[in-house]
């Protein structure tokens, strides 16, 4: 079961473990945890190898458990210990590095592991590995996905991603959710070795954009800032969305206007890179598609036209491009008589499992769905829109605030009502989207990502679910756009 190991992980002067190198054997004073390895996995921001054991610090190279040239808070130096002496001792290859043959007539050792996943990790949680091999063997780890593995004093062992802001040793960023693939290997005195495999499933990091320098930072599945993925639009952006891979993958992301600068949509690839994409923000007639500079607000991925779409338009205009930037028209959603073409602009998208993207008109009550071109109205709401996306499970978030509070709605593909709740007026969701058990949401002044239990309440204790980093936020100010890295 996962063990929460959120201050160890994230506070300096009480780092998580001492290191322990892959095949040493270390004398340990207290029940303190050792980190026995890290793995050759790399972040966004290079392509280095990262060991375990690590030079000039207690991380990984150059690097010491406090961050980037850092040990434990100390600048440039090992933390507890200086230059190539930190508390790692002598670094080794990890597994899978160049590793001495065993001798001639070894038999392999018998090693056995597994994990008992009760749900998902975070990157502060730290899950057992249960594990048996030959007495007096020296037990060493890694994966090649990254992450921490420690060992008590009473040889328990487990396996971390790793919190750490900018940890050199922790799971590569940014992280879909997937599996972690780990190797145990027991090693004997006449250097005979052993191995078994397991695996445990992390959840994905959240890409958020910030509103202030424009910047695509990676923050982990418990809220931690891990660093900077990319540099986005530079007033930021107003969503972000993943792309599928049957239309290549990466992300798009949408800029809003800004006096004279017009808004922008860009792609950008697997590897992260921008695609050259130019998207044509004007139609054939050189008629700006939003007159007032303002720019799409969503976007989503139709893939029953291989489109992206954007919302926002005038008279309910649904804007429509190509994946290389071509503009092809809109779909226009019905107008009220008497509305003008500043009432009626869509607002928000969410899929729907029968192939169906249902959008809201903001500030009406009106839910759409489309479909090939055809717009069928899915409900009306009890009062005005002013948030909508989508809910877990073939379901779509709507709310409005028909008093003081605002009102939040689940709604499943029928336009039946699953659950609702209201949040203080303080709490006025931006955007909202799925993730984990619940949900996480941007609203207008807040620098901050908020997490919404399943049932669409905001937790008393926000810790319990959203551990964010408040003291370092490695650059990041205001959440604006954001995707959480699940397919």
């Amino acid at each position: 079961m996962a063990q929460p190991l959120r201050h160890a992980l994230t506070r300096p002067a009480r780092p998580l473990a001492l290191l322990l190198a892959l095949g040493a054997c270390q004398t340990l004073e207290t029940e303190t945890p050792d980190v026995i390895s890290g793995a050759d996995a790399s972040g966004a921001g290079g392509s280095s190898p990262i060991g375990g054991g690590g030079q000039n610090g207690n991380g990984g190279q150059n690097t010491g458990n406090g961050g980037q040239n850092t040990g434990n808070g100390g600048q440039n130096t090992g933390g507890q210990g200086t230059g190539g002496q930190g508390n790692g001792g002598t670094v080794v290859e990890p597994i899978g590095g160049m590793q001495p043959p065993p001798p001639p007539d070894c038999e392999a050792l018998a090693v056995t592991a597994r994990i008992e996943q009760q749900g998902n990790l975070t990157r502060s949680d730290a899950i057992e590995i249960h594990y048996t091999a030959p007495e007096g063997t020296t037990i060493s780890a890694a994966s090649p996905e990254g992450g921490l593995f420690t060992q008590r004093r009473d040889k328990t062992l487990f396996y971390s991603p790793g919190g750490s802001i900018n940890g050199p040793s922790e799971l590569r960023w940014p992280w879909f959710t997937g599996t972690v693939h780990i190797t145990v290997r027991a090693t004997d005195a006449r250097g005979c070795r052993g191995e078994a495999e397991t695996s445990v499933v992390v959840d994905g990091d959240v890409l958020v954009s910030d509103a202030s320098s424009g910047g695509i930072f990676a923050l982990g599945s418990d809220g931690r800032v891990i660093g900077r993925y990319r540099q986005g639009g530079v007033r930021g952006t107003s969503d972000l969305i993943l792309l599928p891979e049957s239309a290549g993958g990466g992300f798009a992301y949408a800029t809003p206007g800004y006096d004279d600068d017009p808004p922008t949509i860009t792609r950008l690839g697997a590897d992260g890179r921008k695609d050259p994409a130019q998207f044509q923000m004007e139609t054939n007639a050189h008629a700006p598609l939003y007159p007032d500079g303002s720019g799409p607000q969503r976007l989503i991925y139709d893939a029953a036209e291989n489109e992206l779409l954007g919302d926002n338009g005038y008279g309910g205009a649904v804007h429509r491009w190509t994946l290389d930037g071509a503009y092809q028209g809109s779909w226009d959603a019905p107008t009220d008589p008497g509305s003008g073409p500043m009432d009626r602009r869509p607002m928000g998208f969410a899929h729907l499992a029968d192939g169906r993207i249902a959008f809201a008109i903001e500030g009406s009550r009106d839910i759409f769905t489309l479909l090939g071109g055809r717009i069928e109205l899915f409900a009306r709401f009890e009062t005005g829109i002013t948030v909508f996306g989508a809910g877990a499970e073939d379901t779509v978030i709507v709310g409005g605030r028909p008093g003081s509070p605002t009102l939040l709605v689940r709604l499943d593909a029928d336009a039946s009502e699953i659950s609702r709740a209201e949040v203080s007026s303080d709490d006025r969701p931006q955007k909202i989207s799925p993730f984990r058990s619940g949900y996480l949401r941007t609203e207008p002044s807040s620098y901050a990502l908020v997490f919404h239990t399943g049932n669409l309440e905001v937790p008393e204790n926000q810790d319990d679910y959203w551990a964010q980093d408040y003291m370092n936020r490695n650059g990041l100010e205001g959440a604006d756009g954001f995707v959480w890295l699940n397919r």
